[in-house]
């Protein structure tokens, strides 16, 4: 039976996903977990990938017996750290979507409180026989 590599990155991939520790341990678990798996086919070159779940097991079982292994407060700990750094770039976000909201504020404010810059004036239709005298706009202000 030929090995799918497709099958095999697959089982890569959830063993990281359902691990929960930091990418440290993924790593190191994952190279090691990749090194017996490459050591099995080296000695069984006909196995295929039913064969290499049958002797290591799924990636829930891989993922159960190393929380198992890990112990509980190694665990929690790490998950502690994962809640922290999300709380920290939650508020970091927060931050700078609450400084931005008072810039715009800020920024409003000044410019309602100068006055317009640029004031339209709309013209109603005028008779044929109506003279325009002054047709100047007297202050233009873009630079504040």
């Amino acid at each position: 039976m030929q090995l799918n590599n497709r099958a095999l990155t697959r089982y890569y991939r959830q063993i990281r996903q359902l691990l929960p520790c930091p990418k440290a341990a993924k790593d190191a678990l994952e190279w090691q977990i990749r090194c017996n798996v490459d050591d099995y086919l080296f000695e069984h070159p006909e196995a295929g990938f039913d064969q290499i779940i049958e002797h290591f097991g799924s990636p829930e079982a891989i993922v159960a017996a190393y929380v198992e292994n890990t112990g509980t407060a190694e665990i929690l700990n790490a998950l502690r750290i994962r809640r922290r750094i999300v709380a920290i770039v939650t508020g970091m976000l927060a931050t700078a979507l609450l400084i931005w909201a008072i810039s715009v504020t800020v920024i409003t404010v000044r410019l309602s409180s100068e006055g317009p810059g640029l004031t339209i004036v709309t013209t109603e239709e005028l008779p044929s026989d109506t003279i325009i005298v002054d047709s100047t706009i007297e202050e233009m202000r873009f630079d504040k």
